[in-house]
């Protein structure tokens, strides 16, 4: 019987600050869907980040309107709504220090209330590809995914041809995974790396590197490839772990998406402690 390889644990971390705030600036981007889009999909990784990384509680407050095209994008890519709206200016309760704030929004400027670290996300063109209709058409994880190579002060330019490559790499990825769950775990220090990009300045095409040059290291176990690669998809958000679900799963289009640590419809838990997966339990 083939053992069922469960996800990794994320580390337990113990939290200096008590409330991150992330406050993304879309207000008046009604005509600029792309560039909000950009910045949703920013603050919804650095909010996996933040929790999966150094285990702090943000939200996502935005001054913008959950209408409209850049919404819609949002949604269609899985991005969570946004938690509330941005506090009013002079605005404090005492629940998060304005010096942990940490902003989003376009090059020109922002509205914003001086957050202790502001990102700036420049837009790009791909509305086209964007505004037919999501299905067979446009794969909007290969989407999210291509966004991500786009460092965010960098255009981020969607062509056919660089979505393609996205979802060739998406099922590369997946396919691979789907063999290294089996493998036994080593330990390695390649997350770190990754942890520092994202925590820094969000540098998503750093990550990406990473992930690409260790996909090739020879030298590194398949147990070690299926940690580091399942730990960052937490916080990507790539849906790498599609085909592990599908296969342990009974191929039930219900269960092929639950989350790490959850149950499949049958009330069975996914996971062995013999397998690079089983050593890593983890949650959202």
């Amino acid at each position: 019987m083939d053992r069922q390889p469960a996800y990794p644990r994320r580390a337990e971390h113990r939290s200096a600050t008590s409330l991150r705030r992330i406050l993304i600036d879309v207000k008046d981007r009604r005509d600029d869907p792309w560039t909000e889009l950009r910045i949703r999909l920013l603050a919804d990784v650095l909010r996996r980040a933040l929790k999966d990384l150094s285990g702090q509680r943000a939200v996502v407050l935005t001054n913008g309107s959950s209408r409209g095209r850049g919404a819609a994008y949002a949604s269609h890519l899985q991005i969570r709504e946004p938690d509330g709206r941005s506090p009013p200016a002079g605005d404090s309760d005492g629940s998060s220090d304005p010096r942990n704030d940490i902003g989003l929004a376009a090059p020109e400027g922002s509205s914003l209330l001086s957050p202790g670290q502001l990102i700036t996300v420049a837009g790009g063109s791909g509305s086209a590809i964007l505004d037919a209709p999501f299905g067979d058409d446009v794969d909007a994880v290969a989407v999210r995914l291509a966004l991500l190579r786009f460092a965010p002060a960098t255009p981020a330019d969607l062509t056919r041809a660089r979505l393609h490559r996205a979802e060739q790499t998406l099922r590369r990825w997946r396919f691979k995974l789907a063999g290294w769950a089996e493998m036994p775990p080593a330990s390695s220090g390649e997350f770190d790396a990754i942890g520092r990009s994202l925590l820094g300045v969000l540098d998503t095409p750093a990550v990406l590197t990473v992930l690409h040059r260790l996909e090739i290291d020879h030298a590194v176990p398949s147990g070690t490839k299926y940690v580091t690669f399942a730990r960052a998809d937490h916080i990507l958000g790539l849906d790498l772990l599609r085909i592990v679900h599908g296969k342990y799963c009974h191929g039930k289009t219900s269960d092929a998406r639950i989350g790490p640590g959850q149950q499949t419809s049958s009330g069975v838990g996914v996971g062995s402690p013999g397998s690079a997966a089983g050593r890593w339990k983890g949650e959202r």
